[in-house]
């Protein structure tokens, strides 16, 4: 019986500039102590604010921990899913729920990663015995110009080392008590999910024992543009998923800081402003007009890119799976740095 009884239950992170690719991102608990790691992508570097949630049990106890290596391998806008077994002891008189315990996400053979079209980690009694799962969905960006890829290619695999933590806790009989919920958005820049359908009941202690998120363009813009339909992926600038305030929440955003963003809108009106004057002042008036036609698709497929560009909205299929650990108290270990504060532990590259 381990005489540690603190367990992982979440990780949320924020970039302070912009939304970039995922190629290492790492939270738990070690022995107590939580970590984090994560990696921007290629360009530009930035700062981030990184938070792992954690807690301290009373009323139950942690009875066996691990870790569980998955290799996942897919191909560009491709999900590949991979799982392994592991094994739980079992305790005499008492419930043992078994429930994340952190993770790490290693993109290898592109050091730059892919972007996020999905991602999940994920704990499924099979049996009597355990199955860790890991998806990974890479996917092509709503941008056309790619930064810091190196010497990867379109025709390589997209290989993903995930490394799964479990953690399980005895409790008394009947005491536990598993619960999934799901959530979709159809469009957005940013989202934050704490409603599920069905909703979770109230009461107890919960722990997650798996999440998965799908991120794909919206609705409409599927129906009106087969170019944004298979770039199916975005940057990220924050990603979250956790207990907070006793309940799961999952966050999700790609909008850039404003002037960012304000920059981008300034520049599409310039360019309208350039292809007007084209029209009105120069002979070469069939450009302007092919800009203005460029404009217009774009506007159709996009109506608020005026206002929203550059960051491309999103839909996003989000689930999570929990359970409730009755008469148990969790005593919070929450930790959050910023980038400018962080030493060797936790470790943020980028």
């Amino acid at each position: 019986m381990s005489d540690d009884p603190t367990v992982w239950r979440g990780f949320h992170f924020r970039w302070g500039l912009t939304s970039h690719r995922l190629p290492l991102l790492h939270s738990q608990l070690r022995e107590g102590v939580p970590e984090f790691g994560l990696k921007v992508g290629g360009w530009p570097p930035d700062r981030a604010r990184v938070t792992t949630r954690g807690c301290r049990l009373v009323g139950a106890d942690v009875v066996a921990r691990g870790e569980v290596a998955v290799r996942v391998t897919s191909h560009v806008s491709e999900p590949g899913v991979a799982e392994v077994a592991f094994a739980v002891p079992s305790v005499d008189d008492r419930d043992v729920a078994v429930v994340l315990d952190g993770f790490a996400i290693t993109a290898l053979v592109n050091p730059a990663g892919w972007h996020v079209g999905g991602i999940g980690v994920e704990l499924v009694r099979r049996g009597d015995g355990w199955i860790a799962r890991a998806s990974m969905r890479p996917a092509e960006s709503p941008h056309p110009g790619i930064f810091g890829l190196g010497d990867w290619d379109w025709d390589q695999p997209c290989s993903h080392d995930v490394v799964v933590g479990w953690a399980a806790v005895a409790v008394s009989r009947g005491a536990a008590l598993e619960e999934h919920g799901e959530a979709r958005v159809g469009s957005a820049l940013g989202t934050t999910i704490v409603d599920w359908e069905p909703a979770m009941a109230s009461g107890g202690t919960r722990l997650l024992t798996g999440f998965s998120l799908r991120i794909d363009a919206s609705a409409q813009q599927q129906r009106r543009s087969g170019y944004l339909r298979n770039l199916n992926g975005r940057y990220l600038r924050e990603l979250g998923v956790g207990i907070e305030d006793g309940r799961p929440a999952v966050h999700v955003a790609n909008a850039p800081r404003l002037l960012i963003r304000l920059g981008a809108v300034l520049g599409l009106y310039a360019v309208a402003a350039m292809a007007l004057f084209t029209i009105v002042v120069t002979p070469h008036w069939v450009a302007g007009a092919a800009v203005f036609l460029a404009l217009a698709v774009l506007t159709w497929v996009w109506p608020r890119v005026w206002v929203q560009a550059p960051a491309v909205p999103f839909a996003l299929r989000a689930s999570v799976s929990t359970v409730r650990l009755d008469g148990v108290e969790a005593e919070s270990l929450d930790a959050t740095w910023d980038h400018t504060e962080v030493a060797s532990r936790p470790a943020i590259e980028g």
